[in-house]
């Protein structure tokens, strides 16, 4: 008795021919997201923010002499026969968290009026992290340095960003702080002037901002 060459495919068999059509579908896929066939790359990640920054600081008189000592043993005698010495460095990069590098100066903390200001020209000049840390620790808590970024951005696409500010003469104290009525104007002249309200509170380093209508709301 002569038996069949073909088999009947059992639902074993037929999961089987699936599962390999899907893992040769899944490296296609990743192909293309590598860069395979001519297509796009995937986006990169980006990079998460840090509270920290690296600032280049003058050495002390102390920290040069000990350089200077230090560098002896490298010394070499030029083609007079006089001792060189390396290059003695006088700077030194310190880590310093942003929330003191990116501080208000004091004498502008003394004053709402003046924050405001120094909020503005932060803004005008797309300083953004110079904003987020005039802003107050209990805001920066709840809003994050990205969000807040994104916020300033969004909002200059509608507008070209601010271009000058005038603040009302009359302040009005609030259970913590003082609010400011204050006239935004625009670097594209079709965008009408927008007037809104500054909230400042008083803290220990001085006044600082809260979230209130200078800031731009979310998209």
């Amino acid at each position: 008795m002569r038996t069949s060459a073909t088999k009947k495919l059992t639902p074993s068999g037929l999961a089987a021919i699936f599962c390999g059509i899907a893992v040769m579908l899944g490296g296609f896929a990743d192909a293309q997201l590598i860069g395979g066939f001519g297509s796009k790359r995937a986006p990169e990640a980006k990079p998460a923010y840090s509270d920290t920054i690296e600032v280049e600081v003058d050495m002390t008189p102390e920290e040069i002499a000990a350089a200077r000592a230090a560098a002896v043993q490298f010394a070499k005698l030029d083609e007079n026969g006089q001792v060189v010495l390396p290059a003695i460095p006088t700077k030194r990069l310190v880590t310093m968290q942003k929330s003191d590098y990116y501080a208000p100066p004091t004498d502008v903390c003394l004053d709402a009026k003046q924050l405001v200001h120094y909020f503005c020209k932060a803004w005008k000049d797309e300083d953004y992290e110079r904003m987020y840390y005039a802003m107050d620790a209990s805001y920066r808590k709840d809003v994050s340095y990205a969000e807040f970024e994104t916020r300033f951005k969004d909002d200059a696409e509608t507008n070209g960003g601010l271009n000058d500010e005038s603040l009302r003469p009359e302040v009005e104290p609030t259970g913590k702080g003082l609010r400011l009525t204050v006239t935004l104007q625009f670097a594209w002249p079709r965008v009408a002037p927008r007037t809104v309200r500054a909230e400042a509170v008083q803290t220990k380093s001085g006044f600082r901002l809260i979230d209130s209508g200078i800031i731009p709301a979310a998209f």
